[in-house]
């Protein structure tokens, strides 16, 4: 992570351009490795992508289902159509990160206000020093608490993190519901989205901690209602106990039972 070049063109690490690439990988998945079926799981920025790779392919299908899209005469040929998603996994993703970002500052500055308050005013000059040393330790102390709850930093995460740009296109988006179907290459607002033709069932994930709260994954399951999945019970939410961001890092095990176990299960009923 990080090891990416820098074009001038920003719009080449958008959210969609990303979703595009995910789309690129699964057709050379399935034409080099005969990939027929997948679960798909998005981490943080990662289920962003998801969300749109896989809002991508149901507008693709909707063109081609009523003529709009090319090669819409070729539907019933098997190498046209996507391999199919079993599962959607959304991890520690919020559907607004400009929400995520002012939740991340709100748990900064209480905890900024519940540390100092906690803390005796020091009077002396090493006393003073002390207290500085404590400033800059804070962040660090917050990093441990609704960041990544390792006692200390992962190799990995602190290399991706030590490369961080310092422009990020993905700082405006807003995930935005498929709320109605596309007829005639265009957009009937009379219309929803048919039961036939939706997403995956989904398995939305948060830490206890993270600063990607409830209030910024609550919108996964407006968007996923609004296109009449096949019901509530097609929408699991699990949130991880002593978890922050990072929860592969900080509960591997309790991570990966769980979405072991929801993968499993869909698996079973595939087949």
């Amino acid at each position: 992570c990080g090891w990416s070049s820098i074009p001038q063109n920003a719009d080449l690490y958008s959210v969609a351009q990303m979703g595009q690439d995910l789309a690129e990988l699964v057709c050379h998945l399935k034409e080099s490795w005969k990939l027929e079926t997948f679960h798909l799981l998005g981490h943080s920025l990662g289920g962003a992508i998801g969300y749109e790779f896989l809002k991508r392919q149901i507008e693709v299908e909707d063109a081609r289902r009523e003529g709009c899209a090319e090669g819409s005469n070729n539907d019933n040929n098997d190498d046209n159509k996507m391999p199919r998603c079993l599962s959607f996994i959304l991890s520690n993703a919020s559907t607004n990160f400009q929400q995520s970002s002012s939740e991340q500052m709100r748990l900064f500055q209480e905890f900024q206000l519940n540390h100092f308050q906690t803390k005796r005013v020091p009077s002396s000059s090493k006393q003073q020093k002390k207290k500085q040393v404590r400033n800059l330790d804070i962040r660090e102390e917050f990093f441990r608490t609704h960041i990544c709850r390792t006692p200390a930093k992962p190799a990995e995460l602190e290399s991706a993190l030590s490369r961080l740009g310092k422009k990020w296109s993905a700082n405006e988006y807003t995930a935005v519901p498929l709320a109605h179907e596309a007829t005639s290459c265009g957009v009937d607002a009379t219309k929803t989205k048919t039961p036939g033709n939706t997403f995956p069932p989904v398995l939305i994930l948060r830490g206890q901690y993270d600063f990607v709260t409830e209030p910024c994954t609550s919108g996964w399951k407006d968007i996923f209602a609004s296109v009449q999945t096949h019901g509530q019970s097609d929408v699991k939410e699990v949130v991880l106990r002593d978890c922050a961001h990072y929860p592969h890092f900080e509960q591997p095990g309790m991570y990966s039972s769980e979405i072991v176990k929801f993968c499993s299960t869909l698996e079973s009923c595939d087949t």
